[in-house]
């Protein structure tokens, strides 16, 4: 079974170029934690406030390093899920794109 968070929009601070490190710019997170059938071990909210707290309290240089650090605490909460996707993408960096990065692991 897949629990999953679609399209959390946040405005944090992220990057290496000098306006980034000022500004707060848009943000999208996709998220999805696999558990087995019978158990529910991830809750929406509490996944949501977690990702929230760790995105808009830290001042990440990179997506990549946000996303290593999303890893690291949503496996401290939520112990037994088996599969993690993220998502991490900077909406209106470029006008054509959303860029980003995305992180899988089987646990």
């Amino acid at each position: 079974m897949e629990v999953f968070i679609n399209d959390l929009r946040l405005n944090i601070i992220i990057g290496l170029l000098p306006h980034e490190r000022i500004f707060a710019q848009e943000v999208t997170i996709d998220a999805s934690f696999g558990c087995e059938d019978e158990e529910l071990v991830v809750d929406y909210v509490k996944a949501i406030l977690l990702i929230e707290g760790v995105l808009i309290n830290n001042k990440f240089k990179t997506v990549e390093g946000a996303l290593l650090k999303l890893e690291q605490e949503i496996k401290k909460t939520f112990p037994k899920i088996l599969t993690l996707f993220l998502s991490i993408k900077k909406t209106k960096i470029i006008h054509k794109a959303s860029v980003g990065a995305r992180l899988e692991r089987k646990y």
